[in-house]
């Protein structure tokens, strides 16, 4: 069987992050050749933990599954389970194996819930127990450190077929939309969005995931970046990223004045780390509306295909800015935060 970990991790745990990616290189060289039954042969575990400032997060018990999926015809399984943040930040790394250990057992009842046909449950979730208690693998790093990943290149991508898109007007009506009935408040936009979308077809679904992407994408400029600098100070890629999202999500109008020029924003723009809560509308909704077990693949598993936002493969765009020069080309804009 091909396990996977996927660290959905920020940088407010970057230290607990470089430890749980070598669990993550332990267990997928271990159960690389595992059989537990035909009907599954993918298994992908996210390990999800994110930091104080996330209020979708800030009180999550470690083993909550917060998504599950089981694809019959790919035999593929996914869940993204939760650590607590106030146990991972300050944990030691022998700490930090027990953790992950607690939470990754405990999706064990979600999963039985599925009820996989022809999958060995009991010993595979018996092989993660024996694995995870395990600690003589510590002293083999060689053994167990994989080959970094490569990115396909954006070259070496295909572009979105622009009918597979959702059309921008009706995307950035649903942003429109939902912002005003919200009142501003992130969280609540972000639900509205997942309740609208979950009323429109399959296609539509899929269409506003890729056109989100594209727009992510499109966002990844140096004006973005010259604004949130302004705004937080430091710049990380998930920042960058989630700052993307809470652009994405003020709305059509102040999304491209930011890309032309942030000096012409009339208003100052807070920089809410629930933005991030944006990524995984489209699957929510299509969960909502098809059921955790469906057979049908999800929006971001077919996005992918064509922008991976996490890789950030693709060139920023705009004019690049050094900092010598930042305070003269930013100058009004400074003014505005002042």
């Amino acid at each position: 069987m091909k396990f996977a970990f996927v660290n959905i991790i920020t940088e407010h745990v970057v230290s607990q992050f470089n430890f749980i990616n070598r669990i993550s290189d332990y267990l997928e060289i271990e159960l690389l050749n595992k059989d537990y039954g035909k009907d599954l042969e993918v298994a992908i575990f996210g390990i999800g933990c994110s930091g104080p400032l996330s209020e979708a997060w800030r009180n999550i018990e470690t083993g909550t599954v917060s998504q599950m999926k089981y694809t019959k015809s790919k035999k593929k399984l996914e869940l993204t389970v939760s650590l607590s943040y106030n146990e991972v930040k300050s944990a030691s790394n022998d700490e930090l194996i027990d953790i992950v250990k607690r939470g990754v057992l405990k999706s064990y009842n979600k999963v039985n819930s599925l009820n996989i046909k022809d999958f060995d449950i009991d010993a595979f979730y018996r092989d993660l127990e024996i694995l995870l208690s395990d600690r003589e693998w510590l002293n083999y790093t060689e053994k167990y450190k994989k080959p970094p990943f490569i990115f396909k290149p954006e070259q070496q991508r295909e572009e979105i077929p622009e009918e597979r898109k959702m059309n921008p007007d009706d995307f950035w009506d649903l942003i429109q939309e939902s912002s005003a009935e919200s009142q501003g408040n992130v969280k609540n936009q972000v639900d509205i969005l997942i309740s609208r979308l979950c009323t429109k077809s399959k296609e539509d679904i899929i269409g506003f995931e890729l056109t989100l992407r594209d727009l992510i994408k499109r966002s990844y400029d140096y004006n973005v970046m010259g604004l949130l600098k302004v705004i937080d100070g430091n710049i990380t890629d998930d920042a960058l990223l989630y700052f993307r999202c809470r652009l994405i999500l003020c709305g059509k109008e102040l999304f491209y004045v930011v890309l032309r020029n942030p000096n012409a924003l009339a208003r100052t723009l807070d920089n809410d780390s629930q933005a991030e809560l944006l990524l995984s509308v489209a699957d929510h909704a299509f969960i909502n509306k098809f059921g955790e077990n469906t057979d049908k693949e999800l929006p971001r598993d077919i996005a992918n295909e064509y922008i991976d936002y996490n890789a950030d493969n693709y060139p920023m765009m705009g004019i690049p800015w050094q900092e010598k020069e930042f305070t003269k080309r930013y100058a009004t804009l400074l003014k505005l935060y002042r």
